[in-house]
């Protein structure tokens, strides 16, 4: 099964160009000579959070499914294989791969009590790559992160990818991975048609101006969905729905009120639960085709209550014909652990990272 899940990580991935180009070189060389371009020395390691090491032959065995699956899969990480335990989850670094300004980190993480739910983990960004004593900043939008669950064993892996510019500068022979927060146990409901009819839906509801809805200067935002220009829409202009009679459609998520208003149609949430991944995204279908553009405003009324209204581009006469879906990720529990993982880099050349 671990094979497996490998394969299936190795076919998501989306390569930076860097890696594109260390791959050809890679091509036209035999598996041993590349490999010895970065090694990380797994029996130098220090774990910060468990003290718990799988040995070389783990190691090593990591390494041939690495080569097995791809031979320049496995010329490129190098095995790590270390671990440490917080809040009874197991976090193990199990590979890592640098070059010039790119980091990549593959990292499992096992719940010991047997209790949780791990198919969906989320580390809320709290993850960091240290070396030395500096960090990586971790421009993690350039690239992410992909995730896989293994049902068998419990065991939820993810690929890593952070961009540093600059980062073959820094100096250390060591790495730190260290993770601060995680949530678990969320429930995902995707492409689910709401409950609600559009074509019931009023083209003049109640409504209340910016300075009523968002009660504080600076804790909404908004962004903007495909084809759709944001430099023009101005929030605090906007008219916002004022809440009606809430219908759940998640854990802790209702949907508080919808309505059309000066040529878009307001779709209002609130959380009640927020762990800052919660939440739900919506968007139009009509005639089988999904219209995605949407604009949106964030705001807190109260410690824990997070309240969201969403700005679909579209004509009231059009309602009738469509349907409203969405995505949902509710139910989410916090796990406050503290893990890290420091391990030493090895370079045959004399050299910290890979050219």
């Amino acid at each position: 099964m671990k094979r497996e899940i490998y394969i299936n990580m190795n076919e998501k991935l989306h390569p930076t160009p860097s890696r594109v180009e260390t791959a050809a070189r890679l091509a036209h060389r035999k598996p041993h000579i590349a490999l010895k371009k970065m090694l990380v020395s797994a029996a130098a390691a220090a774990v910060l959070c468990g003290g718990i090491s799988l040995g070389a032959s783990a190691s090593e065995d990591f390494r041939q499914m690495l080569y097995d699956i791809s031979p320049m899969l496995a010329a490129t990480f190098s095995p790590v294989m270390e671990s440490c335990v917080s809040d009874n989850i197991r976090m193990t670094v199990e590979a890592v791969y640098l070059n010039n300004d790119d980091a990549e980190v593959v990292v499992s993480f096992e719940d010991l009590t047997g209790e949780r739910d791990m198919e969906y983990f989320d580390l809320c960004d709290s993850y960091s790559l240290t070396r030395g004593l500096l960090p990586y900043s971790g421009e993690i939008g350039s690239y992410g992160i992909t995730s896989d669950y293994d049902p068998e064993t419990g065991i939820n892996r993810k690929h890593i990818y952070i961009h540093e510019p600059g980062v073959i500068d820094k100096e250390g022979k060591t790495l730190t991975f260290s993770v601060k927060r995680a949530v678990y146990g969320m429930e995902h409901q995707t492409d689910i048609r709401m409950p609600v009819e559009l074509a019931a839906v009023s083209c003049d509801p109640a409504t209340r101006s910016a300075e009523e809805t968002l009660l504080y200067k600076d804790v909404y935002r908004g962004f903007g969905g495909s084809n759709m220009d944001t430099e023009d829409f101005d929030f605090r202009a906007q008219r916002y729905l004022v809440p009606q009679e809430s219908v759940a459609i998640g854990q802790d998520i209702e949907l508080t009120a919808i309505g059309w208003v000066n040529g878009y149609l307001h779709v209002q949430t609130r959380k009640t639960n927020d762990t800052g991944i919660e939440g739900a995204s919506f968007w139009l279908v009509k005639d089988g085709e999904e219209r995605r553009e949407s604009l949106s405003a964030i705001w807190s009324p109260e410690k824990g209550t997070v309240c969201e209204e969403l700005f679909m581009p579209i004509g009231c006469d059009e309602l009738k014909d469509c349907e409203l879906h969405g995505d949902v990720i509710s139910g989410g529990i916090e796990s406050e652990g503290d893990w890290k993982v420091k391990f030493s880099l090895k370079s045959t050349d004399g050299k910290n990272v890979q050219k």
